[in-house]
């Protein structure tokens, strides 16, 4: 899978999940923390998310708030772990 689609599918699920509707602009490089779309609360979610859609194990390492800054940064993340657990 391409770092592209990834994106595109964290961008789908933040949209989809996020309660700010006040018309800003999200992308991959949109801080979603800093900028309230995801909130602390939904993190959780994120998480179940991308272990079950990517078929990760995301442990107490990967957790650190650069991983979870912009949807690209989260992308980098999915790819880095799956790629190091699919050797």
């Amino acid at each position: 899978m391409e770092r592209s689609e990834v994106e595109k599918e964290i961008l789908s699920w933040i949209s989809s999940h996020s309660s700010r509707h006040d018309g800003g602009h999200l992308s991959a490089s949109t801080p979603v923390l800093l900028e309230r779309w995801v909130t602390s609360l939904q993190i959780a979610e994120l998480l179940l998310f991308l272990e079950d859609t990517y078929d990760l194990e995301l442990t107490v390492d990967t957790l650190k708030p650069e991983n979870f800054q912009t949807a690209a940064t989260i992308a980098d993340l999915v790819l880095r772990v799956r790629d190091a657990s699919h050797g």
